[in-house]
């Protein structure tokens, strides 16, 4: 799904966070390698998320 929304000239400069339980380094470099702009691990706190979003939201403004 991110590819496909990364590779639209409309929605490329969408802000994506994959929020996942998959932890390994190699899942959140294929997030990454897929057009994620940040990934969240869960469990994590709505403080880390809003937190997160907060910057992904800075970056793009």
């Amino acid at each position: 799904m991110c590819e496909t929304l990364k590779a639209d000239p409309d929605l490329r400069g969408t802000a994506v966070m994959l929020v996942t339980a998959r932890a390994q380094k190699s899942d959140l470099q294929e997030g990454v390698a897929v057009g994620a702009d940040a990934c969240l691990v869960k469990p994590s706190s709505p403080m880390e998320l809003l937190e997160r979003v907060g910057k992904l939201l800075d970056r793009r403004g």
